[in-house]
């Protein structure tokens, strides 16, 4: 009967330590699923960030951003709008906004000013 005891004993404390690795597993798994999901946006945002960066860049330099900007392999698309400074004559405002295509919302706006035509 002793011996009978032990090998329940061992059994049920086997089981225990399966499910509890189980739930270890199952654990990380999600949290492994997680940092991946986190790691593919923040690539997005970087990407999105320097497309941005260029544009800037290029209507800092007075070039033409449809004309110039390199072309674009992912599903970003950039847009930018021009304004005026009402404060400042000579001062062009734009908006440089990067759209995810396949949702359609911004993933990253940068806004930037350019003297254009100095006022005395």
């Amino acid at each position: 009967m002793n011996n009978h005891n032990r090998t329940v004993v061992f059994c049920l404390e086997t089981l225990g330590l399966v499910l509890v690795m189980a739930l270890v597993i199952l654990i990380l798994t999600r949290v492994f699923g997680a940092a991946a999901l986190m790691s593919r946006r923040a690539d997005r945002l970087t990407e999105a960030a320097q497309m941005a960066e260029n544009a800037a860049e290029l209507l800092m330099a007075g070039g033409d951003v449809e004309r110039d900007m390199p072309e674009n392999q992912s599903d970003l698309r950039l847009e930018t709008t021009e304004g005026s400074s009402e404060e400042y004559p000579g001062l062009a405002v734009y908006s440089v906004t990067v759209y995810d295509n396949t949702t359609g919302e911004a993933v990253f706006t940068l806004e930037t000013s350019v003297l254009r035509e100095a006022v005395e």
